[in-house]
Parts: C-alpha cells; sequence; structure tokens
C-alpha cells in the first residue's frame, strides 16, 4: 500500500531564500542598456532604418526594431511597478496617506499603459494624445514618492537623497513639458524631440535608481 509523503516546508526550509531589490535592478539595468544597444545597431545595419532619425516613433514604426524597444520599455514599466511596491511597504507605517497615494499612482500608470496602447492602433504615435496622461500620471507618481521618502526621512540625515530625488523630478517635469510643446507645435524638428525622449528617459531611469538606493535592504521572498 502506498503511504502519502507529507513534506514539512517549515522544516525543510527554514529561512525563505529572498532575491534582493539591488540585485533585480542591476538585472534589469543591464536588461534595457542591452536591448538599447541592440536596437542602435539593428538600426543601424537596417537601411531604411537608419535613414531616419530614431525617435520613439520612427523606431516604434520599424518592424525589425520595434520588439527590441517594446522589451526595453516593459523591463523600465516592470522596474517601475517593483520600485512603487517596495516604496510602499516601506513608507507604509511612518506614511500612511502619501504610501497609499503612490501605490494607487501605480497602478494607475498601468491603467494609463492599457489606454494608450488602446488609443494607438487607431492613431499615429505623435498624435495619440492618451500617452501624455501616461507621462502625467508618471510624473504625479514621483512627487508622491517624493512626499513618502519625506515622511520616512523626516528625523534621518537623508536630505541628500530627497535633493536628488527632487532635481530628477524637476528634470523630468521640464523635460515633459518640452516633450508635449514639440510634439504638438513643433513635430518636424525630430532632432529636437530625440534629445528630450532621450533626457526624459534618463530621468526616469535615474529617479527609479534613486528609489531602488532608498529600499536596496529590501527582498523579495516567494513562500509557499
Amino acid at each position: 500500500m502506498q503511504k502519502n509523503l507529507i513534506v514539512n516546508l517549515d522544516e525543510d526550509y527554514p529561512e525563505p531564500v529572498g532575491t534582493p531589490l539591488w540585485g533585480l535592478f542591476l538585472f534589469f539595468l543591464v536588461t534595457i542598456v542591452g536591448f538599447f544597444i541592440a536596437t542602435i545597431l539593428v538600426c543601424a545595419l537596417n537601411v531604411s532604418c537608419r535613414e531616419l532619425i530614431p525617435t520613439l516613433n520612427n523606431l516604434l514604426d520599424s518592424p525589425l526594431v520595434a520588439p527590441f524597444v517594446i522589451i526595453a520599455i516593459n523591463t523600465v514599466l516592470l522596474l517601475y511597478w517593483i520600485v512603487g511596491m517596495g516604496i510602499y511597504f516601506m513608507t507604509r507605517e511612518r506614511s500612511p496617506y502619501w504610501s497609499k497615494l503612490q501605490l494607487l499612482s501605480s497602478y494607475a500608470t498601468l491603467f494609463a499603459v492599457i489606454l494608450t496602447l488602446f488609443v494607438f492602433p487607431f492613431t499615429s504615435w505623435n498624435k495619440n494624445y492618451a500617452n501624455y496622461l501616461l507621462i502625467l500620471i508618471i510624473g504625479v507618481w514621483m512627487f508622491f514618492n517624493l512626499m513618502c521618502l519625506k515622511q520616512f526621512y523626516r528625523h534621518e540625515p537623508e536630505k541628500r537623497i530627497l535633493i536628488c530625488h527632487f532635481a530628477i523630478w524637476i528634470l523630468y517635469i521640464f523635460t515633459s513639458g518640452a516633450y508635449a510643446v514639440l510634439r504638438i507645435f513643433f513635430q518636424q524638428n525630430l532632432s529636437a524631440i530625440l534629445a528630450i525622449e532621450i533626457c526624459n528617459g534618463l530621468a526616469i531611469v535615474a529617479f527609479l535608481a534613486v528609489a531602488v538606493f532608498c529600499i536596496w535592504k529590501m527582498k523579495i521572498i516567494i513562500k509557499f
């Protein structure tokens, strides 16, 4: 007669193994940079792609380059969501109000992404005004993060982190406003649009990097 096998996970695995967030960030950063380099190489080797200025609109219109760009963007969004959850769990006791708003804005960002992707097939990218909602919500999310960290570090000498975060947020707001103006009124100035897109993307990654520095001691644990 066959006996049932009972496995006591608590005895076999007394300490759950966790993955530190800084390790995940390093992995995501390498992934983003890797696909960014792959995008440049593939576009440089393709005649139709390299003849155009590599703005986000033109890259997404290229069937060869678009998959690399989409994977890189998805990686940034995944890191964005993980950072948002980490900030929420770190600050929810000291800043219950702002941490909840930060968490809600994280989910609102996903909604804005879905809306942007839903509208995109019916319009060209430069006329897809739904993406301005995404840009706005990311800026709001950054602001809520600033308020969460301000409350969390109110009794600790961590003002340099807040100053750095605030400076990056100002850069993001400035580049987002410039991007909207260029897209609406100066669509033909693709060189300026490309420069603004690069600065805006670097601001997002830099903001996430500073946020990861705040929560780098946290771990993601999967427990059964």
